[in-house]
């Protein structure tokens, strides 16, 4: 059985909070040019309307990157870079990059690519790597690379009073970038860091803080954990399980918004504790979050009218839900897992109608010890999904972190284009993505 993954809003983190005990590092506000007028507020991906973005991980040191482009029109792949004959492995390559996480995060705008380290990682597995929180960005191409925002003194760890991590999501109208910053300010005995969460509000060309707005700053007896979930008009709205430090299981699941405007706070849902069970709150789709309730059944529910749907009876179909769980084209896609065949499933709920349709497209996963694994929905694009078609994983020979030979797992994927109605009616009629020279199948070590 696959290693089951739910994102569940009161799962423990030790996380709490207390009055600062030092000023919080911030970059001061600075003077630019006016910016263009705001546009729609928006949640950047990896992705635009025409292609997506990766790194690519380079020969045997796995904090060496390029970046990659697959052109949804051209079902092709390409290392983005505009240097002639190079071979993408140092930095005269436009955009490689020294990593020292695998947490790296890219981001496309129409014209802009955002590059995102979240947090100083430097470690024994990392040496001479630089590593600080910072926001580069580059044009499509990977020309005029620059540095938007950094912070060189943040230390790593993730506990010390100072430390400072970009959270892996960003948010544009066109004029400004929005930008989630943790930072500790403090500590309440004998070991929790206290947790201090604001919006940073950056001018999109320049990088030029313009404002910084309160999230939230956690209080004496209260552990936090919150999650950017989607927009509404010029709001970024949030998720938030907060507990008491002395009482774990008694939680509560809230719902706020931030304006990007002023920074104005608007309260919208509490969860009734009674019946909260699963929320799946990665997204939220024209206000509204999936929950799966104590009963088994899965609920859709509008953050600002509180207005509730239910989508599913729990005993619709063998097994429970759980994630990745992904909305498109007004179909929820979820995975289950029937006990009593022992295989996982894949199910496309339509929203409108509440019909289940279970998608039969499997590949060979290796990796999954032989199993046939259902490809998964990722991206819409026009009338087709971008998904996974075809993985697996070998052992290769590798270096520990002292010089000694190991073994690790080298994994390589395969990726395709299907057009929708395929998709769901299980035709496997795929534009099957080529390779550009210089890239390889994606390559993943652990």
């Amino acid at each position: 059985m696959k290693k089951r993954i739910l994102v569940i809003m009161a799962a423990l983190l030790l996380l709490t909070g207390c009055a600062p005990t030092s000023t919080p590092e911030t970059p001061p506000a600075q003077t630019t040019a006016p910016a263009a007028p705001a546009g729609t507020l928006k949640k950047l991906e990896s992705y635009n309307e025409k292609g997506l973005y990766y790194f690519q991980n380079q020969s045997d040191d796995h904090y060496a990157n390029v970046v990659c482009y697959t052109d949804f029109e051209k079902a092709t792949t390409e290392v983005v870079c505009g240097v002639p004959d190079c071979l993408h492995m140092d930095d005269s390559c436009d955009t490689f990059v020294h990593y020292a996480s695998g947490n790296n995060v890219l981001f496309a705008s129409d014209n802009t690519l955002y590059w995102l380290e979240p947090e100083n990682l430097t470690n024994d597995w990392s040496p001479g790597v630089y590593s600080a929180p910072r926001l580069e960005s580059t044009d499509l191409q990977g020309n005029n690379r620059r540095t938007l925002l950094e912070y060189p003194d943040s230390p790593p760890g993730g506990s010390d009073v100072g430390f400072i991590k970009l959270e892996s999501v960003l948010f544009s109208d066109g004029a400004y970038l929005y930008l989630i910053k943790l930072e500790v300010v403090g500590y309440r005995e004998p070991y929790y860091p206290c947790y201090q969460r604001t919006l940073l509000k950056l001018d999109a060309q320049s990088g030029a803080q313009i404002d910084e707005f309160l999230i939230s700053l956690e209080d004496e007896e209260t552990l936090e954990s919150i999650f950017a979930i989607g927009v509404h008009e010029d709001e970024i709205v949030f998720a938030r399980s907060s507990r008491t430090i002395v009482d774990f299981e008694d939680f509560e699941v809230d719902f706020f918004a931030i304006s990007t405007t002023d920074g104005a706070k608007t309260d919208l849902l509490t969860m009734d504790k009674s019946v909260q069970q699963e929320l799946f709150t990665e997204s939220a789709v024209d206000d509204c979050i999936l929950a799966v309730k104590s009963d088994g059944s899965l609920w859709k529910i509008n953050v600002y009218t509180k207005e509730e749907e239910k989508l599913l009876l729990g005993d619709s179909f063998p097994g429970e839900i759980y994630i990745p769980i992904k909305w498109l084209n007004g179909y929820i896609f979820f995975s289950t897992f029937d006990q009593a065949t022992e295989e996982d499933m894949l199910v496309a709920l339509n929203v409108a109608t509440k019909e289940l349709t279970e998608i039969e497209l499997y590949y060979f996963d290796i990796a999954d010890k032989g199993r046939s694994t259902v490809g998964w929905p990722f991206i819409v694009y026009g009338d087709e999904l971008f998904v996974l078609n075809e993985s697996d994983a070998r052992e290769v020979p590798g270096l520990g972190t002292g010089g000694e030979p190991i073994t690790q797992w080298n994994y390589r994927y395969t990726y395709a284009l299907i057009d929708f109605q395929d998709y769901l009616n299980s035709r496997p009629n795929y534009r099957v993505i080529t390779l550009g020279d210089g890239v390889t199948d994606r390559e993943f070590y652990y």
